[in-house]
């Protein structure tokens, strides 16, 4: 057994190291992936949010001329003339 002799070579704290910290790695690794990815979507959630109330700003303002066409013709001319 090959890697049995290398090992032999070492103490038993290095050996536990040697096996541990690529795991520890990983995990960092992992963590480090997901705190960036989070990152990107709250900037996206935020143009999302941003383009949402753009958009329901121009539904008021369609709302708006709606009620507004549908006053009489007669009414609309008296309701926007100075007093």
């Amino acid at each position: 057994m090959f890697i049995d002799k290398i090992l032999a070579r070492f103490k038993i704290q290095t050996k536990v190291l040697l096996f541990i910290f690529p795991f520890v790695v990983s995990i960092c690794a992992v963590g480090i992936t997901g705190l960036y990815a989070s990152g990107l979507l709250q900037g996206r959630m935020e143009i999302s949010n941003n383009v949402l109330q753009s958009l329901s700003g121009f539904k008021d303002v369609y709302a708006g001329m709606n009620a507004f066409c549908r006053i009489p013709a007669k009414r609309a001319a008296t309701r926007s003339m100075p007093a």
